[in-house]
Parts: C-alpha cells; structure tokens; sequence
C-alpha cells in the first residue's frame, strides 16, 4: 500500500502561512492560489512558486511580474554569449563580446543621474549631441562643428584645418618653414626668424609679411614671439613688408607705440578703471621711488629726451602711518625741475601758478575755491587760509602777511562770516583789516592814511548819482580833528546862509543856528554882545544871572535853536539822543550790536511801518550779552491788550509767559497780516540795560493794523530777561518768514 505526504495546505485564496505555522525549510502550500511556502532561516515566510503554476514557455511570453537576477548572474543574448548584461557587487555591465557592434537606435536618447532630476548627455535624431556637466550643458555639436562652453583644456597637441587652403608647403615650405592655416590666420616660424600668428597672412622665410587676404582685409594684426625672448603684437595696414608694432614685451618691460586707452563699462560705485604702479618690494624703505611716469621725445639731435614725469616716493612705510609725496617734474633748462609736489601736511608749487579762463561769458570764471568739507561745521572754524612766506637773515622761513577765512555763524540760513588780513609787525604777525559779516569791517593796530588824491564818497541810503565826498583842503602842516564823545550830527559851513547882519570872515566868534533847516552864522556883533550894540539878557527860569559875558555857550544833547526875528529860542530837549535809523528791507532780522547798545543809561527803539512777508504771523524779540541773541528760556512777560475788529467786536486779552525762548513785540491774536495797509509801530524802552546785578526790563508800547483785521493796542506790556550781564545786543525777528519793511530809531538816553 503507497504511503501519501500531505503538507500543511489551505484551500482559502489569497491566505498564506505565518511564520509561526512554519518550522525552518517546512513546506506549506495554498491550494487555491497554487503557491508553495516554505519557512527562511532569517525566520520570515518565503513564497518559492506558483501563482497558476504556468511559467515561461521556451518559444516566447509575456513576463507580468518583476524578474530578479542576482549579482553576476547574467541576461545572455546571442549563441555565442555576444551581448551580456549583468551587475557584480559593485557595477552594472552592457556587454559586447562578439565580433560585431553595439548599437544603440533611438530618436531620441537621454542619460540622467539615478534619480533623474539631471541630464548628464542628450542625444538628438538629426541633430546636437549634448554633454552636461553637475546639469550645467558644456558642450554641444552644431551643423558646423562644436559649441564648448566654459575653458576647454587641451593638454597634447591642438590641430585646426580648414576647408581651402590644405597644403601648407605652398606658402612656406617644409620643416621650420611651415605655417598652418586656420579659418582666421595663419600660425607659423620661418626658423631663425619668430614664431608668429597673422590675420591676413604670414612672415614668410626672408623675414617679410606676405599678405593672404583673409575676408579681404586691407590691414592685418598679429602676434610675433621672438628669438630673444620678445613677444610683439602688431597691427594697421603692412608698410611694404612690415605690419606697424604695437606693443612690445621686453625683459626690461613693456613698450606700447601710439595711444593708451583704459575703458571699463563698470556701472556701479567702483574705481574702475585702474592702472595701477605697484612696487612689490620686501624691504620698503623711505625715499624709495615707487612709481615714476615719464613723458619723452625727441630733441634736435634725434636723441630721446624726457621732458615731464610724475614720481611717487616713500616718506613713511611705518603700517598704519603710511605716508607719501608725488613729484610732478618738467625739465627746464635741459634739466629735470620739481614744479608741485603733493605731500603730507601741505602741497607746495615750486614755481609761479596761473589759473586762467578763457570763458567769455558772465560766469566766474576762473574761480580758486578753498572747500574746507567738514562733518561737523562750528562758528570760528578757520575755513582757510593763504600765507606769503619768506626768509629772514638767520635764513628761517617767515610768514611776513597772510589772509584768513573763519566761520562766525555756520546756521543754516543766517550764515556769517569773517576775513582777515594780517602783517608781519616788529617779528609779530598782527591783524590789520578785518571784514565781519555780521558786524563792523574794523582797520586795527595801525592808523589809516588816506593816499594823496584820494576822495570818501558815501552813497547814502538810496543808490542813485547823488553822493556824499569827504575830502580836505591840501594841509600845510599836520592837523587832527577831534570828534566829540558823543552821538549827533556834525555841522558845517557849507549850506549856511550868511545872514545880513554878518560883519566880515574874520570874525573869530560865532553860533550857528539852524533857521528851518538852514544853518545860519551868528556872530557877537549880530547879537550885540561886546562892542556890537545893546546887548542881550539871559534869564535862567525867570531869574537873571548875575553874570553877564560875551560868549555864551549851549552844552549838552539835543540842544535846538528858533525864530526868525528878534527873538530866538534856545530849546534844551534833554539827554537823548539818536545814536542809529534807517531802513530795512526782506531780512530774517533787525538787530543792534554792541557797536551801538553801548556808552548810555537806558534805550529807546522805535520801530515804525513794520510788515511782514508771510501772513498772520508774530513779531518777536530777544537780547543778548554776547554780541548775539540768546535763545534760551529766561524770558517771561506779561501783556494786556485792547483793540476793535473791522466788524466793530471789540477785543480784549491778558497774556502772560514763563521760561520763554523770545519775548513777544505783539502777542497772539495780534498777529500781523499781509494785506494792503496792515503794519505796526512800537516803542521799546531798556531802562537797565547797563545793570550787572539784576535782571533785565523792557516796556513795548505798540498798535497794529493787524491780519485779524483788526487795530488793536497793548496798553501793558511787561517783559523780563533774567540776566544780570549788561546788554549789548537786540534783535527783532519774525514768528517765521522775513521782515518785509521796516523803519527804526535807536536812542540813546543819559
């Protein structure tokens, strides 16, 4: 009786043994699938066959699965093993061991990395072969040869032929009498002559250029290397047998006929382009020549001569102070003389400097500009000066006279400033002229003297053809004229009428007295004082002085004189007097300095027709004890005002301030106004401005025409300075905007 095996199976699709239904190597079998199991010594369940159990017919199929192949077993084609395709532990291998070729047939063809997001090669039907490098494309075949790009490296020998000219013994010959033609020249030696490469044509054996014609071309340009270690670069149209050298590369250098150009198309901030001179010495030292520039020619013995260089020399190759001179040399006399040196610390012309224009329009033209570039600009900055040195016996350099240029305000908008002249005086360098923007021009240290023939003339306050002159009768001997210490105007002879009863020129004595604005002469004889008649009587407040004299003298400011007939007034008006007036026209500011806040007990200003250039705006005030405004917060004041609007609305206000930075001329709601009649007069008076031990007053009394509009008047206005320094600088200026117009007197009171 026949013994039956039986496996462990199963009749159900698709199910498939665990690993722990199995021992290793035990078989088990799915009835249903026809698929046969067994258990891996890894302990995993390995299917070994089935799935229909049909395999592949040796005639032909259809694999519809994965097919496996281990490493070296191989897929053999051919009855003579010819093809093979196969992978080791390391590589993959296509096989061609047969007699024939491998040949690959495709319309198109690419070759990736592994997980083709690259292309390494590309293979087109009828068309370009592309090879790429990291995915960059370096090479691609054209209908005409090759497109390479990037450097191609060639490490052997480099072969071009072109289509027509193909026998190159027929130029040159044989050996070392060869050249070899490309598309664009010709590359050849004649062998004792160089090594060359033409556009046109070739050196031929003799030593000549013998021109080919390429394209054409009527000039030629090419590369000689020569025997003695020259490299030539020559170009333009051959002269005979000779292409004109350009350049030259010399063991002593590099020799360059005709002009130098240096072109970059660089668009951005760069330095380019650059020539740049570099000594690469290892032991730098001072003086050392570093870069020399020569400009040659030839003189009349045909000799080569140079007749400018420029030279840069080492004055500190200390790193991190480095420090150089440039020379700029010209020959003069057949010798080489420095003309201007550029160094540290000054730049000096050895020779006289002209700076000329020939610019024949209205600009200013030519212009020397001292431009002293500061990041930082302050008043008194010397912005430059020019000094005019010599020697002296002991043979040392001396300044003898300089100028010099000075910031007094560097303020955007009100700048201001200063130029002095100055001389040498007794071994000192002194001050004579000083010029101030903001101020006085003031002659210093040494008298004026006006030269013979010389005439001051004053244009006055309108520039028409009227002036004043001042000038003197030829002295015969040295005469002084005192001005008193005081302000006023001085008198003269000249528009006096001579009344009447005048007795002749040699009167000794006389008065003048201004008979309605025309000085008249009084002498003691017109008023019967002396031997001239029956005298007169002078009273003091009622009372006659005991005293009776022939010459009575008025002292004192403000001293005016009237009438016309028999009587005459004499009015004493006090101690004021007019120390400054005028006008003033589109300025930031009116201001008064100490060369008139001085020499009085208290000021009077009266400002009249004051306007402004920008509507609705405030009219201020500050002080000063510098000789400048002060803009810090030590003004307080209190105002009351009262006025009526165009609209018959009266107005009235109380301001009051602290710990201010200006003080008000009028208060808010007081602005003035641009409109056609609007404008201002005030008086203000500094009853202490001499004081240094208390605090400074000003009294406004004022009345605009406003921009409300409005007429309207301060009746109080009190204002303060917190400084106990004596004043000596006033300035009236505009909330913002210019002063338009504006008229003013400045008193003195005593």
């Amino acid at each position: 009786m026949a013994n039956t095996i039986q496996i462990k199976r199963s009749s159900t699709a698709t199910e498939t043994p665990s690993a722990s239904d199995l021992q290793v190597g035990e078989l088990a079998v799915n009835t249903a699938d026809a698929k046969l199991f067994t258990k891996h010594t890894d302990g995993t369940v390995k299917e070994l066959a089935g799935g229909g159990g049909s395999g592949m017919p040796t005639s032909g199929g259809t694999f519809t699965g994965n097919v496996t192949f281990n490493d070296d077993v191989k897929a053999i084609f051919g009855n003579g093993s010819d093809f093979q395709i196969f992978h080791d532990e390391d590589n993959t291998f296509l096989k061609e061991s047969g007699t024939g070729s491998l040949l690959v047939q495709t319309s198109f063809m690419a070759i990736t990395k592994t997980d083709g997001t690259s292309n390494m090669a590309k293979f087109f039907n009828d068309g370009q072969v592309e090879l790429y490098h990291d995915a960059d494309k370096r090479l691609e075949t054209t209908s005409s040869g090759a497109t390479v790009t990037g450097t191609a490296i060639v490490t052997d020998n480099l072969q071009m032929q072109g289509n027509t000219y193909t026998n190159f013994s027929d130029w040159w010959g044989s050996g070392d009498n060869s050249a070899f033609f490309t598309p664009y020249g010709y590359l050849g030696s004649n062998g004792s002559f160089a090594v060359s490469l033409f556009s046109n044509g070739y050196r031929n054996a003799s030593g000549g250029f013998t021109s080919m014609g390429i394209n054409s071309n009527s000039t030629a340009s090419g590369i000689e290397l020569m025997p003695t270690g020259e490299i030539k670069f020559r170009t333009g149209t051959p002269s005979g047998t000779t292409v004109p050298q350009r350049m030259a590369l010399t063991d002593t250098g590099l020799d360059i006929t005709g002009d130098l150009t240096l072109t970059s198309t660089d668009a951005g901030a760069s330095e380019n382009p650059t020539l740049d001179l570099f000594r690469n010495s290892s032991s730098p030292a001072v003086n050392d020549i570093i870069g020399h520039i020569t400009f040659s020619g030839e003189n009349d013995a045909s000799q080569k001569t140079t007749y400018a260089e420029i030279e840069t020399i080492i004055t500190d190759e200390t790193d991190g102070t480095e420090d150089s001179s440039v020379k700029f040399n010209a020959i003069r006399g057949g010798s080489s003389t420095t003309y201007y040196q550029i160094g540290f610390g000054v730049n000096q012309f050895h020779q006289d400097v002209l700076i000329e224009s020939s610019d024949d329009g209205a600009t200013g033209n030519p212009t020397l500009d001292l431009y002293r570039n500061s990041a930082s600009p302050a008043d008194q900055d010397v912005l430059g000066k020019i000094e005019f040195s010599g020697e002296n016996d002991a043979d040392q350099k001396v300044v003898y006279a300089k100028i010099n240029a000075d910031i007094i305000d560097q303020t955007d908008a009100t700048e201001d400033g200063r130029l002095d002249f100055g001389v040498m005086a007794g071994g000192t360098l002194q001050n004579r002229l000083t010029l101030r923007g903001n101020g006085v021009t003031q002659f210093v240290n040494k008298d004026v003297e006006i030269a013979a023939g010389i005439v001051l003339r004053f244009e006055g306050a309108t520039g028409d053809a009227n002036e004043t002159s001042l000038t003197v009768v030829d002295p015969t001997s040295d005469r002084t004229i005192t001005l008193p210490d005081a302000s006023g105007t001085v008198l003269t002879t000249g528009n006096s009428d001579t009344p009447v009863t005048t007795t002749s020129s040699g009167d000794a004595d006389f008065v003048l007295v201004d008979d309605g604005g025309t000085m008249k002469k009084i002498t003691p004889s017109n008023l019967g004082i002396g031997g001239g008649g029956g005298g007169i009587t002078v009273q003091d407040e009622g009372s006659a002085l005991s005293t009776t004299a022939t010459t009575l003298n008025f002292t004192g400011n403000g001293v005016t004189a009237s009438g016309t007939g028999a009587t005459k007034t004499i009015a004493v008006n006090g101690n004021e007097v007019l120390i400054s007036s005028g006008s003033v026209s589109d300025v930031s500011s009116l201001d008064f300095d100490n060369t008139v806040i001085t020499g009085f007990e208290q000021f009077r200003i009266v400002l009249y027709n004051v306007k402004t250039t920008t509507d609705f705006r405030e009219l201020r005030m500050r002080l000063g004890t510098s000789n400048s405004a002060d803009s810090s917060n030590l003004y307080q004041q209190s105002i009351y005002q009262y006025g009526m609007r165009s609209t018959n609305q009266q107005v009235s206000a109380a301001f009051n301030n602290a710990n201010n930075s200006f003080l008000y001329i009028t208060a808010p709601n007081n602005d003035l106004g641009t409109g056609t009649g609007e404008n201002l007069y005030a008086e203000i008076l500094l009853p202490n401005p001499t004081s240094t031990t208390d605090y400074k007053h000003a009294v406004v009394r004022q009345s605009n025409f406003g921009a409300l509009p409005a007429i309207i008047g301060q009746r109080i206005s009190a204002l303060a300075y917190r400084k106990v320094d004596a004043l000596n600088f006033v300035s009236f200026f505009m909330e913002s905007g210019n002063i338009a117009s504006a008229t003013f007197r400045l008193y003195g009171i005593s």
